[in-house]
């Protein structure tokens, strides 16, 4: 869905770290106080268990691996994204998996690529937790949203533009650029 010859650039967006930081940190003692509070109130008591603890952090990678394809996914089926268009990496800097698009896509589409994790995950993640309350789970209903705070400031940012747009996926950087066609 690459965008065809001249455009002309409409905004720069660039999600500097600290906020993305700043709203995840916060996000993430917010909720995993209000998870936790809940599963005491289903009757959960948290004791000694390390394993638990050790095994939610193991799972954390997968998880994040699940939400990169699911932004994939969502390309290759909602923007008609080729496979090779698409390529995964690591933000350092933001200690981030990332699912990069190589071609232009539009502002609905990427609303909708951006979306797809946190709406398909954290149903899922919540219900996990509903049925098997632990620690291992607190931590992954928790990482399962805040591993979303980039994508939902992206969201934030994308609300101004107009759906018909384009964006272009910034290659090293969490941000993007819109553009219009002449």
């Amino acid at each position: 869905m690459e965008s065809p010859g001249d455009r002309v650039e409409v905004a720069r967006v660039c999600l500097d770290k600290r906020r993305v930081w700043g709203w995840a940190g916060a996000l993430c003692v917010i909720l995993a106080s209000g998870i936790f509070g809940l599963a005491l109130v289903l009757g959960f008591r948290p004791g000694p268990s390390d394993r638990s603890i050790l095994l939610g952090l193991v799972l954390i990678f997968p998880l994040a691996f699940v939400h990169e394809c699911l932004h994939a996914a969502t390309a290759m089926v909602v923007g008609k994204i080729a496979w090779r268009d698409i390529c995964f990496k690591v933000n350092w800097k933001m200690l981030a998996a990332v699912c990069h698009i190589k071609v232009d896509m539009t502002v609905k589409v990427t609303r909708l690529v951006a979306a797809a994790p946190v709406v398909l995950m954290t149903p899922v993640a919540v219900v996990l937790f509903l049925l098997y309350p632990s620690d291992m789970m607190v931590m992954l209903t928790t990482f399962t949203v805040v591993g979303s705070i980039a994508d939902l400031l992206m969201l934030y940012e994308l609300r101004r533009f107009a759906a018909h747009l384009w964006v272009s996926d910034h290659p090293t950087e969490a941000g993007f650029t819109i553009y219009q066609l002449p």
